[in-house]
């Protein structure tokens, strides 16, 4: 028996020491020396990488089932942009790939924070290529502010108007014998409607429409600005079709000159005096890591706090979407450190549990009473990303941004027909008569559905409260703007939503100068990305950056078939948040994608 535990713990300190020399072995081969950059280079952004706001969080089954990991931050990207404007070496930044724009990343609101950090760099005198094989709208939205855009003489530029398609569940339930109950306020609050309508409703179109509208008049105008091409002249463009091959894109003014990607190479060779295989390039990582842009500030040092409320508000502690503990604690530590100076909470949510909104709001206003704190909403900020923005002493929106939507609503599905099917039963056991009530294997009373269109009621009432309290609104007013509707950022200015228009830096800008410091004061970023995860994503995931051997035409990132089982995933997925305690939700009436 001896010799056998002699054995066994020698083989235990034999694994614990592969363990580590594994470790060390790893990391050491995961962290490179960073990439040297060269003269006369090219800064290159692949937008087959999605923007996000939040630093990527994942757990080690994203990297085995290829998981998006490798993204973009906004903030990183843009500073990246700022610092290649005023760097000697980088010649000009070259715009390739078809946008990301899976769940809420790379949104509308997040592109054009982007396109005008392109802007300010081309007004140093650097020039933006942009080159793909095919440009959808929200491509060609980013790529129009460029000097030169190229596009592959067999390619396809779509401009054809905005369309927004939304699934309806309805249907299916019935066939399968899933029952859903609903309670709600408001005639727009439209987030139950796909799972008990086969269309949208009247109010629902309405608010759409309107919201479309302005979304579309935002890009048309932006195109118009960059193209100098009258807006009435895009209009028709769209109202014609608007599917133009590479070279009537040309002709029609939208692109420079329709390339092959070896003729693209060659054009940038010659912009970067390159007389090699491919131009003087680096990706935007490699030159994030190499001017280290995400360095803390100094013990001691006031600084600004940043914290992301990104994805689905949620009950409890969560790291991917916004879990209500977690931003709550993240803007406690933000409120108790003497060294915060200010606070920039970044919204960028189309809202979900309506307890954890509250929690989340609770700590906003407890750091406003002691240092001041200001809202950046991104390109979702509506429902319970409304709800936790609106006590903030200011808030700062894009005129594309998704917020609004002031309303709460109760789903209750119900799944004893569908047991049924399968012979399957439910008996129960109670002290009193509605002991059961949140039992998904029978539908509600009608006295229970009281019982909760009252509480709905009243979280209603508590929603009008604090945007009234917030925002220094008459309490009808509220009302009246409410109602579960949707409101561009350009809208929610003028009806005392939002205070300004802008993006991210403008909202560092304004809690810089509402705690008395200068503009490019310290910023310190709570949330982080894993580090090793990170590397073990780049280790067997991501595609070689240089375009020489792997050009974006053939890479593209999700085609149509993809995209819409996607969208139809995430639809489903929504049931896994929906964790309120209450069963009672603030959340957008869609999950919004506009092509």
């Amino acid at each position: 028996m001896g010799d056998f535990f002699k054995t066994f713990l020698a083989v235990l300190m034999a694994l614990a020491v592969f363990t580590v020399l594994a470790y060390v072995v790893l990391v050491a081969f995961l962290t490179e020396a960073p990439t040297a950059i060269p003269d006369r280079a090219v800064l290159v952004i692949d937008l087959d990488r999605p923007i996000t706001d939040k630093p990527c969080v994942s757990d080690a089954s994203d990297v085995l089932t290829g998981a998006p990991l490798d993204a973009f931050t906004l903030h990183l990207l843009t500073e990246a942009i700022g610092r290649a404007a005023d760097d000697a070496r980088i010649e000009g930044i070259l715009l390739h790939g078809e946008i990301n724009a899976s769940g809420l990343s790379s949104g509308w609101a997040a592109l054009r924070e982007v396109r005008t950090a392109l802007g300010a760099f081309r007004k140093k005198g650097k020039k933006v290529y942009a080159y793909n094989m095919a440009f959808g709208e929200r491509d060609y939205y980013l790529a129009s502010v460029a000097d030169a855009i190229y596009i592959n003489p067999a390619g396809l530029l779509e401009f054809n108007g905005f369309a927004a398609e939304r699934l309806f569940y309805a249907g299916a339930f019935a066939k399968y014998g899933v029952d859903v109950q609903i309670t709600r306020v408001g005639k727009y609050k439209a987030a139950v409607e796909p799972y008990t309508l086969h269309k949208m409703s009247e109010p629902s179109r309405e608010q759409l429409e309107k919201f479309l509208g302005d979304m579309f008049d935002e890009f048309l105008e932006a195109v118009s600005t960059a193209r100098e091409i009258p807006v009435d002249a895009l209009r028709h463009l769209t109202e014609g079709g608007g599917l133009l091959g590479g070279h009537d894109a040309v002709t029609a003014g939208l692109a420079d000159r329709a390339l092959y990607f070896d003729e693209v190479i060659e054009e940038l060779k010659g912009a970067t005096s390159r007389r090699g295989t491919t131009f003087e390039q680096v990706s935007v990582t490699d030159y994030i890591d190499a001017a280290d842009g995400d360095a803390e500030p100094a013990d001691g040092a006031k600084r600004i706090a940043v914290i992301f409320a990104e994805g689905d508000i949620v009950d409890g502690r969560d790291a991917v979407e916004a879990g209500g503990d977690t931003i709550a604690r993240l803007l406690r530590r933000a409120r108790l450190d003497d060294d915060v100076a200010a606070v920039v909470l970044r919204v960028n949510s189309p809202g979900g549990s309506a307890s954890a909104s509250e929690v989340i709001l609770r700590e906003v206003k407890l750091t406003g009473e002691k240092k001041p704190i200001v809202v950046s909403m991104g390109s979702v900020a509506a429902s319970g990303g409304y709800w936790i923005a609106c006590a903030a002493d200011e808030i700062v929106a894009e005129p594309n941004t998704i917020t609004g939507s002031i309303g709460v609503f109760g789903m209750f599905p119900s799944f004893r027909d569908l047991l049924g099917k399968f012979g399957v039963t439910v008996d129960v056991v109670a002290t009193a008569p509605h002991a059961d009530m949140f039992s998904v294997y029978r539908p509600k009373t009608e006295e229970e559905l009281a019982i909760f269109q009252d509480l709905v009621n009243r979280t209603y009432d508590e929603f009008l409260d604090r945007v009234s309290q917030g925002r220094s609104l008459d309490r009808e007013t509220v009302h009246v703007i409410a109602q579960g509707r949707v409101w561009s950022g350009k809208d929610a200015v003028e009806l005392g939503l939002v205070d300004r228009l802008g993006g991210f830096d403008e909202a560092l800008r304004r809690a810089a100068a509402r705690a008395g410091m200068e503009a490019d004061c310290p910023v310190e970023y709570y949330q982080k990305e894993k580090i090793l995860l990170e590397g073990l994503a780049d280790l067997f995931l991501r595609d070689d950056e240089k375009l020489a051997r792997v050009p974006s035409d053939a890479r593209r990132g999700g085609g149509m078939i993809r995209r819409s089982v996607n969208r139809f995933l995430d639809d489903l997925r929504m049931f896994d948040r929906f964790n309120d305690p209450k069963g009672i939700y603030a959340r957008l009436p869609w999950n919004i994608t506009i092509e």
